[in-house]
Order: C-alpha cells, then sequence, then structure tokens
C-alpha cells in the first residue's frame, strides 16, 4: 500500500470549499487569498499569489 504525505502532488481546491473552511474559523469576513507554488484557477478568491509574485515581492 501507498501512503501519501499531505504535501505530495498537486491540490485543487475549490472557492466554495475554502469559503466553508474560512467560515469554520470566524463568521468575521475576512479576505480569501491562496498562496501556490503552481498556481491557482480557483473562483471566489480575493487574492491569488503563485511563485512568481512571491519571489517579486520578497526581492523588493
Amino acid at each position: 500500500m501507498s501512503h501519501r504525505h499531505p504535501t505530495d502532488g498537486p491540490r485543487r481546491a475549490t472557492g466554495a470549499a475554502l469559503q466553508r473552511h474560512r467560515a469554520a474559523l470566524t463568521p468575521d469576513p475576512v479576505p480569501l487569498v491562496a498562496v501556490s507554488r503552481s498556481g491557482t484557477d480557483c473562483a471566489g478568491l480575493d487574492a491569488a499569489y503563485g511563485s512568481a509574485e512571491l519571489l517579486a515581492a520578497w526581492r523588493s
């Protein structure tokens, strides 16, 4: 049997799933932000940052 580590391989999350997780933490209107090394095409985000944006911010 093969065991996968939680950080192995690509992850797909829907905006609705992320909103449910956020709602479980707080009822406040906290912005929904995604950070991904491989990019994201998730709808319903307030912001999304990929590796290029993170490196550019770190270098400035």
